[in-house]
Parts: structure tokens; sequence; C-alpha cells
């Protein structure tokens, strides 16, 4: 049988042996067995492996990603469906306000950096401050929003 095995998949994809191991036995990516009983992943396998690390990256839960997969093969029942498409609205509208906070951070940033010259005092440093507050308060939002 031809396809991967646990330790090659591990070596392409920096994925640990035991982790690959715990998304089959959760039904996340579950690859064939050869006569010797030994995984073979296909690529399928191995892009779907790759879904479920960006996901990960992205905040998603092992369960939101199984809801995913389920979604995107057809498997989720109607009502599932409905559920898993609000899941991707609210994951959308947090990711632009992390965006937002992001780029105010950025701001941040950028504007200590260009003031470190200028700072005489430590009075000087509540040039940040407004910058801080309104970060602070887009976090809040973020928070309350979920």
């Amino acid at each position: 049988m031809k396809g991967n095995s646990v330790q090659e998949v591990s070596a392409a994809l920096g994925i640990p042996k035991d982790t690959l191991r715990y998304y089959d036995k959760l039904g996340l990516v579950s690859p064939r067995r050869g006569e010797n009983k030994y995984r073979r992943y296909t690529d399928r396998d191995m892009l779907d492996l790759q879904y479920v690390e960006i996901l990960k990256y992205a905040d998603f839960s092992l369960v939101q990603i199984r809801q995913f997969f389920n979604y995107m093969r057809c498997l989720a029942s109607a009502g599932d469906c409905d559920n898993i498409q609000k899941m991707f609205e609210r994951k959308k509208a947090n990711y632009i306000q992390r965006i937002k906070t992001y780029k105010a951070m950025l701001g941040l940033v950028e504007r200590i950096l260009e003031t470190k010259n200028k700072i005489k005092s430590p009075l000087d440093i509540g040039i940040a401050d407004d910058f801080v507050t309104n970060i602070f308060k887009g976090i809040e939002r973020g928070r309350h929003e979920k």
C-alpha cells in the first residue's frame, strides 16, 4: 500500500507522531492502514493535516475542526450546517476585531520607536497613553462580542 508513514508525515509537516495518532483517534484525519496495520497517509490526509494545523493556529478547537470537516464534506445535518456557518461568522468578526487591534498595536509600537529618542523624562511617556487606552478598549469590545 502506498502512502506515507507516521514518521514520514511527522518529519514532513513537523507534527509530533503522538499528535498524528491522537488526530486519528479523534477521527480528524484517519489514514488507511496497510496489511501490517501501520498508518499510511495519502496526499489528501497530508492536506487535511495542514488544515488542522492552520485551524488550530486560528484558535479553532478540535471539536470545531471536526465540525469544519463535516461541513466541507457535506456530512453535517442542515441544522449543524447553520451552526457551523454561524461559528464561522463569529470567527470572522473576531478576526476583524483582532486585525483592528493589531493595527492599533502596530501604531503604538511605531509611535514608541519614533519617539524613543525624543523622550527626555518619564512624563514624556504619556505620548503613548491614548494609544494604549484605545487598544485596551478595542480588546475589551472584542471580548464582550464573543
